[in-house]
């Protein structure tokens, strides 16, 4: 009984299924495109994220360096200083033992 309805049914639905097959497709079509555009945005993402961590990584050891470089400067400066100031204070010093 089923099988002699059916066939009288899709000749009477035939349109409407057509048209529904039509969106269907369409909308599956829809629906691949935003898998696709979801995905690459994923691995967009994970890339730019990788991106970012290597640059922090290598702004760190940049800063690093630089740092150690300033502080080694200011090493020399400060010896150089306390070296000139030892310079120009030894006359006095000799004076003082001299005549104390």
């Amino acid at each position: 009984m089923l099988a002699v309805v059916l066939p009288k049914q899709l000749q009477t639905t035939s349109r409407p299924l057509a048209w529904c097959l039509v969106h269907l497709k369409h909308r599956l079509w829809r629906l691949l495109a935003f898998a696709v555009q979801l995905k690459t945005t994923e691995f967009a993402n994970g890339d730019l994220d990788k991106y970012h961590k290597a640059l922090e990584r290598a702004l760190l050891a940049f800063h690093t360096s630089k740092m150690s470089d300033i502080n080694k400067v200011g090493q020399r400066t400060c010896n150089l200083v306390i070296r000139f100031d030892e310079l120009l204070l030894m006359p006095f010093r000799c004076l003082m033992i001299c005549y104390a």
